[in-house]
């Protein structure tokens, strides 16, 4: 059962790419012909031999369900997008020993993730802020 739960949520997520959307949602719909482990196998097969009219066949498959394919927009991804760049500059300064630095932009970044939405994350880099004030007491 978790299988086909999955199978279902990964082919229909609107959120990923549309190519990753077609690739998921024609392996589902194949896996689901499958009467049997051998026909599995056969497919496998066929995937690794892309050269072979029947993995052409399910290629144009997939392109056209790619072009049929619409990526919804995650609304929190302007503000992940804008901590990223404090994100890498805290990493940057932990591993560099500097600890100060790494307070800065662990603080800079819980501040740019505002909103319930991102509470938690937001907690996360607190906690991140917090060692490194430790640290910067040492």
């Amino acid at each position: 059962m978790a299988g086909v739960r999955l199978r279902k949520i990964l082919s229909l997520n609107p959120r990923f790419y549309s190519e990753l959307q077609a690739e998921l949602s024609f392996g589902n719909a194949e896996a689901k012909d499958a009467k049997s482990i051998e026909e599995f196998i056969e497919m496998y097969k066929l995937f690794l031999d892309q050269s072979s009219p029947e993995w052409r066949g399910a290629d144009k498959e997939i392109i056209a369900r790619r072009n049929g394919a619409k990526q919804l927009t995650n609304k929190l991804m302007g503000k992940l997008e804008q901590a990223v760049i404090q994100e890498l500059a805290y990493q940057e300064a932990i591993w560099s020993a500097n600890y100060e630095k790494a307070l800065e932009k662990a603080t800079s970044v819980a501040s740019l993730l505002d909103g319930d939405d991102l509470k938690g994350y937001r907690g996360f880099w607190y906690y991140l802020a917090g060692s490194a004030a430790c640290y910067c007491k040492r």
